[in-house]
């Protein structure tokens, strides 16, 4: 049981990391957000 909590949680985490960094690039190909 405890496996299967851990395995959402990296699923989780691994899915908002990829929405953070594709709405990163979208927004800087918008140019809404300057590169650093």
């Amino acid at each position: 049981k405890d496996q299967t909590y851990l395995r959402e949680l990296l699923l989780v985490a691994d899915h908002t990391a990829y929405h953070l960094g594709e709405l990163v690039v979208v927004r800087r190909a918008l140019g809404a957000w300057p590169a650093p």
